[in-house]
């Protein structure tokens, strides 16, 4: 369901994130917080839906991966 693959699209983001932040220098720490901070909070609003998610939460979650990708490159 499209549920199920945002949640994981967040969910990889997040240990993706994680990853990163490991060493990572001061600035990018700061990118990589950035990206890192709406994550959370959409993923529970994902998982605390019962049906699909509207078309508010599928582009907010398409502009937090997008932040996402930016800050790993």
């Amino acid at each position: 369901t499209l549920q199920f693959k945002l949640s994981k699209a967040i969910d990889d983001a997040l240990r993706a994130l994680a990853a990163a932040r490991t060493g990572a220098s001061p600035e990018r720490a700061t990118a990589i917080q950035e990206a890192y901070a709406p994550l959370p909070g959409l993923l529970s609003t994902l998982q605390g839906a019962d049906a699909r998610p509207t078309v508010a939460t599928e582009a907010a979650v398409a502009a937090a991966l997008e932040k996402v990708a930016q800050a790993l490159k």
